[in-house]
This record gives structure tokens, C-alpha cells and sequence, in this order.
């Protein structure tokens, strides 16, 4: 169920989340403009960026467990048997219609699309950005990105069924090991094409964005990038590709390994198109 969804029916006291992705913050925000308590869980050793927003958003905080879905557990916990509504992106059309809107906005800007390459965790930026995408432009292409070491989405995609994998990627704000059923309905029908990036791959594509197009990004929204180096050989010189960054909450300690991070060898390229785009743009 949406937040937005209950305006309609007696609003609870308290409304849950489990917030390893920028989803949480939304919430948190919705929570506060409709005068409800939010109460956000995070696994372990979260992203100080990112707590000290939601924190600073109003929040409530709970810490604990390994991953997202040992958050998402806590929160279905929390939630039980109190006037709380738990909002699971994963299983929320609303959330996954919200994410749409990115694509909407990319289709209603370009005149024509040939891919678009979009970080994946759980799947619902992605879904939701290849469903927006393809109203406007349905021969687009949409390739999900995903950490090598957390690839319960890929193994999903290629079985065509859910497939749980353990999580061992250090990208926290893609770490998801459970797919969930509504999001993976949704990434099979409008995704053409998942693939993998190792985390060391991820961090060298948000260096090369800082020095090449000098957009600052955390390692999971440059995801994006390293797509587009594996399979930017397959596209004609003319295509019209897009990448969506999808979040910038760098902390201290993943700046230290941005900055020891080699550059991707596409990094000249990667500045002359954000500049000609910006151009184009402008």
C-alpha cells in the first residue's frame, strides 16, 4: 500500500519503512506533509549521509540487521498488531508508477531514445523507468545495472522466477538480496537486459564522473556507466543513450575509496557527450 493511498481511508498514527534506498527519505518527507510519524529501519552501519538526512527530515530511527531485507523484516515487525502502515516499495504499484515518472520525464525530453541504463537493487527505479520510458518511446531499450556481488535481480531476470542471492556488495544503496514478486513482474515485462558491475567497477565510474563530467555521485548511481562501457560497443556512433544517476549520498568513507579508485579508460568520451548534452540542453 502507498502512503499516498490511505488519504482516501482513516490515516494510521505511524507509518514504517525499510530505507536501504533513497526510497526511505521520500517517505519520511510524505509522512511529515501529512502530519504522521515515520519511523525508518536501516541495517547496520548505515550510510551517515543518509541517516543524518532522514534524521533531519524528522524521522524515527531503527538500526539492525545485515542487509535491506533484514531492515524490511524489522519494519513488517514494527508494524504488526499498532496503527502502522509499512510501505514496501517493492510491492507498491504506487511506488514503482512513482519511479515512472523518471522515464516519463526523460521520454518527454528526448525527441529519440535508443537505451537507457539504469542502477538496480531491488528493481523498482529501473521497472518503473522502463515503464515511463516505453510510453513514449517503446523501441527504447532498458538495462538494469546491478552489483556482481548482490545479483539476486540478474539470476531473476535470466530464470525468470525469483531467485535469492546473499549479499556481499558494499554498495549499500544496492544491496537487496530478496526479489520482490510485484517488482520482478514488472522487470520482466518492460526490461530488456540486466548486467553485472563489481564494486570496484562501480566506484572507478563515480571517479570518472567527478573528473570527466564533474557530477558527484555515490558508486551505486554510476552504475549507469559501467553499462554503458560494456555494451556501448554494440551501438551505432549516432545512438542516443541515456544514463540515470539516481543518487548522491557520498560519505566520508566511500569518498576515500572513490578518490584511490582507478578512472575508467572511456573517460574522455564520458566529457565531450555530458558537455555536448549540457550544450544541447542548455
Amino acid at each position: 500500500m502507498s502512503i499516498s493511498e490511505p488519504l482516501v481511508l482513516p490515516l494510521p498514527t505511524t507509518v514504517s519503512v525499510s530505507a536501504v534506498v533513497n526510497h526511505g527519505q521520500g517517505v519520511v518527507y510524505a509522512a511529515r506533509l501529512l502530519g504522521r510519524r515515520c519511523r525508518i529501519f536501516l541495517p547496520s552501519n548505515p550510510n551517515p549521509m543518509k541517516l543524518s538526512k532522514i534524521r533531519l527530515l524528522g524521522a524515527e530511527v531503527s538500526v539492525g540487521g545485515s542487509d535491506g531485507d533484514d531492515a524490511k523484516a524489522l519494519a513488517k515487525e514494527f508494524c504488526t498488531g499498532i496503527d502502522a502502515l509499512f510501505v514496501d516499495d517493492g510491492e507498491d504499484k504506487f511506488v514503482i508508477e512513482g519511479a515512472a515518472t523518471v522515464g516519463l520525464q526523460i521520454g518527454s525530453a528526448l525527441d529519440r531514445i535508443d537505451m537507457v541504463f539504469v542502477p538496480m537493487g531491488g528493481g523498482v527505479l529501473a521497472a518503473g523507468t522502463a515503464l515511463g520510458v516505453k510510453i513514449e518511446h517503446p523501441g527504447a531499450r532498458v538495462i538494469g545495472v546491478q552489483p556482481s556481488q548482490a545479483p539476486s535481480m540478474f539470476e531473476s531476470f535470466i530464470a525468470k522466477s525469483a531467485v535469492t542471492r546473499p549479499v556481499r556488495t558494499e554498495i549499500e544503496s544496492l544491496a537487496q538480496g530478496v526479489p520482490a514478486r510485484l517488482t520482478l513482474e514488472t522487470v520482466l515485462r518492460h526490461i530488456d537486459d540486466i548486467v553485472l558491475a563489481s564494486d570496484d567497477e562501480l566506484f572507478s565510474g563515480a571517479k570518472t564522473l567527478a573528473l570527466a563530467a564533474h557530477l558527484l555521485v555515490e558508486p551505486g548511481a554510476a552504475a549507469g556507466l559501467i553499462g554503458l562501457s560494456r555494451l556501448g560497443s554494440r551501438l551505432p556512433r549516432n545512438a542516443r543513450v541515456v544514463l540515470v544517476l539516481s543518487g548522491a549520498n557520498l560519505d566520508s568513507r566511500n569518498f576515500d575509496r572513490l578518490a584511490a579508485s582507478t578512472v575508467l579508460e572511456t573517460a574522455a568520451d564520458v566529457g565531450r557527450e555530458i558537455d555536448g548534452m549540457a550544450g544541447g540542453l542548455g
